[in-house]
């Protein structure tokens, strides 16, 4: 094997060693890891980090969680295919569309702890700027039983409003009743 290759195969397994760290556990290390510049060029073992594996951990351990939800409420939906949609936030809601679930990256956009949203409805992020017409056509496509999307004025935690691309999927049991709602949300900016 060449030396570039071992290179290579070194920083791979690095990258993957990494990829199992906490930020603070990696952030002590790149300060230790040192590039060859005797090289021509110089390749950094943070590429993997750089290019969103934290996200795509964190991605596929939600896709892990909801697929035991869908398993436990026997939903008939492809999760899969929903998730290759793209969202920075999750949410999911009972039929009575009270908050049972989100992820970290609702928690990121919103400034709340999933402690502090549980149990409540997501139109509690909704505030003077959210247009009654949004509101009302919200309730109307959730009616309607079928996946939708739509925009939305959100107001963060300390108050700070947002527009946010929300995409509803209803999430139905072998019955064909519904058993749940699955959001996925995106700031637009």
């Amino acid at each position: 094997m060449s030396k570039y290759q071992d290179n290579l195969n070194n920083m791979l397994c690095l990258d993957v060693f990494l990829m199992g760290l906490s930020p603070q556990e990696r952030q002590y290390l790149s300060n230790q890891i040192l590039p060859n510049r005797s090289v021509g060029h110089i390749l950094l073992s943070f590429d993997a980090i750089a290019f969103g594996f934290d996200q795509l951990r964190e991605q596929i351990s939600n896709e892990a969680l909801l697929e035991k939800f869908a398993k436990k409420f026997d939903w008939q939906i492809d999760l899969k295919k929903i998730l290759l949609n793209d969202f920075e936030a999750l949410v999911l809601t009972n039929v009575e569309r009270e908050i049972l679930w989100v992820d970290k990256g609702f928690e990121k956009m919103t400034g709340y702890t999933a402690q502090e949203v549980v149990g409540k409805k997501p139109t509690f992020l909704q505030g003077k700027n959210t247009q009654e017409s949004t509101r009302l056509l919200f309730r109307e496509k959730l009616a309607l039983q079928i996946p939708f999307d739509i925009t939305v004025t959100n107001y963060r935690k300390n108050g700070a409003e947002y527009l946010c691309k929300v995409q509803i999927f209803p999430l139905f049991n072998k019955h064909k009743k519904i058993s749940h709602f699955l959001a996925l949300e995106r700031e637009i900016k």
